[in-house]
């Protein structure tokens, strides 16, 4: 289950800069983690760079469609993942705690952890309803960076109909899997258990071990993964290139509040 933790913002300086809609990959993604860090993983080594921490925590991360990056609260509010440095609001509400969040390459959804599954219209963070999966989703979350939704609950993974929430079950990923997403053409995951990183089958569900996580403020379980595309540029990023830990030596930066 993801526990929310409250903490002290301290957010680094980030650019996420819109591209085309066919967003060419790294082999790099950014996540979030259960004591609020939000950086970046190397999805080779599973070495994360943190770049800052969150005001509060994030339990999802997604991708808009020009490659904006979006993260969820357990509260409700939702981010645009940007160097602003004084959060902005805006009217709207998702009417729901216990959000994931993820994407395709066209949209944005959330579920929350009874099952209803919403369509974010990411100008507002107004979330509309589409439907129930049918199943719970305490242990799991929604993926991002691909045309397929897949889902992942306790330790199962399925496909998702983003047009009515009906759910396919693809095989069993034996892992609890909190944190998702798709680079290239591979599913990651990051367990809850191991606090490890690995790819997981789209065919049969079946985990192949990456590594061990390393490198976080605290060794945490991550709660969003989301593709980093091949034109972001950010002095973070390129600390995680370098394979070194990041030092901000700008103004401290944090995400701005779509809706309160």
């Amino acid at each position: 289950m993801k526990t929310r933790v409250s903490c002290t913002l301290i957010a680094a300086s980030l650019t996420v800069l819109p591209t085309a809609p066919s967003l060419a990959r790294t082999s790099y993604a950014y996540f979030t983690d259960a004591v609020g860090d939000f950086g970046i993983l190397n999805l080779k080594t599973a070495v994360a760079t943190v770049c800052g921490t969150e005001s509060e925590v994030l339990y999802g991360l997604a991708e808009g469609k020009t490659g904006v990056v979006y993260g969820a609260a357990n509260s409700g509010d939702f981010y645009i993942m940007t160097a602003n440095s004084t959060p902005e609001t805006a009217d709207g509400n998702i009417d729901a705690q216990g959000y994931d969040l993820g994407s395709t390459k066209s949209a944005v959804y959330s579920a929350t952890s009874a099952g209803s599954f919403y369509k974010i219209d990411v100008s507002t963070g107004v979330g509309k309803l589409v439907g129930n999966f049918g199943i719970g989703l305490d242990d799991g979350t929604l993926s991002s960076g691909s045309a397929t939704l897949y889902l992942t609950s306790v330790s199962t993974l399925y496909t998702v109909d983003p047009k009515t929430a009906a759910i396919t079950t693809i095989g069993s990923t034996t892992y609890i899997f909190d944190a998702t997403a798709v680079v290239g053409k591979t599913l990651y995951g990051a367990d809850t258990d191991t606090l490890s990183l690995y790819t997981i089958n789209t065919q049969t569900g079946a985990p192949t071990l990456i590594a061990p996580i390393t490198g976080q403020t605290t060794r945490s379980a991550l709660l969003g993964l989301t593709p980093v595309p091949s034109t972001a540029s950010s002095s973070c990023l390129t600390a995680a290139k370098a394979g070194r830990p990041y030092r901000s030596t700008a103004h401290p930066a944090r995400p701005a509040i779509i809706h309160k």
